[in-house]
Parts: structure tokens; C-alpha cells; sequence
């Protein structure tokens, strides 16, 4: 579908589909999971975000159902493109906060992610409900990535 949206510094994808290349290379990249409206977004918090450490790699707006609270969270290719090897040490981390959560995320051959581990215990542990809205911002680090999930 391409971009909605570029002004220069943000760039916004919708239904799970980026271009690639020099086209999106040193922007901020917002992909929106497939059901969740632009308008949902709360587009200063998100820049604010987005605007932090490691600015090639996108922040993931998606909202959280049930199946994704019991038993994993899936992401796109959009993320999938940026994972370095086939499984990726991480590490969780609510908002702000210094408590991390170790995990491993899964690439799959149709492109999928899958966070594997102690995802259930991270929902449990910062009170992530179903319906809830979230931002997800990954940052590479030496020795795997950083997922920071923001409630929006």
C-alpha cells in the first residue's frame, strides 16, 4: 500500500507493508498492524518514541487480542527484515523501566516473528491486557535486541 504519510522526518506504512531501500533509509518508520486505524495512534507520543536511540528500525503500532496475550506475539516481515540471524536473543522491557524480561524471537520462512520464552510472564508481570493498544520499538544492542513496549 505504501506511505499515507511523509513530511520529511516520519514515514507511515499501513497493513504491514514497507517499500524497501533508500526510500525509508534514516526515517522513523510507524507500521500499523493490519485492523489498527492511523487515527488510533497518538502521533506525538509515537514520535516521541520513535525519535529515541537506533532510528533505522520501525515502531510497531498493533493492538493486542486475546490470543496474542496467551500465547505469543507475532510480528510482520517489516520486522522480520531487520532481525540480524534466524533467532535473536531479546530482551523486554515495559515503557521506561530498567526490569527486563529475556526471551528469543523466531523468524519463520513465511517472515513471521515470533516472540518465544517468557512473553506470557512479561504480559502478566506489567498488566498487558486484551484490546490494549501498544506501540512496539526495537533497538539492536551487542548482544541480541531490545523490544520496548509502550502503552498508547
Amino acid at each position: 500500500m505504501g506511505p499515507n504519510h511523509q513530511d520529511g522526518k516520519c514515514c507511515y506504512y499501513l497493513n504491514n507493508s514497507m517499500p524497501t531501500g533508500e526510500d525509508i533509509m534514516g526515517t522513523h518508520k510507524l507500521v500499523l498492524a493490519h485492523g489498527v486505524d492511523l487515527e488510533e495512534v497518538d502521533m506525538r507520543k509515537a514520535e516521541d518514541i520513535a525519535s529515541g536511540r537506533d532510528l533505522t528500525l520501525p515502531l510497531y503500532a498493533v493492538r493486542l487480542g486475546s490470543s496474542q496475550i496467551r500465547n505469543g506475539m507475532y510480528f510482520n516481515k517489516a520486522i522480520s527484515d531487520y532481525l540480524p540471524q534466524e533467532r535473536t536473543d531479546l530482551k523486554l522491557c515495559y515503557e521506561s523501566s530498567h526490569l527486563l524480561t529475556y526471551g528469543r524471537a523466531k523468524k519463520y520462512n513465511d517472515g513471521l516473528v515470533y516472540i518465544a520464552g517468557r512473553w506470557t510472564s512479561f504480559v502478566r508481570n506489567h498488566r498487558i491486557t486484551d484490546g490494549l493498544l501498544c506501540n512496539f520499538k526495537f533497538e539492536l544492542s551487542s548482544d541480541g535486541m531490545v523490544i520496548r513496549v509502550y502503552n498508547v
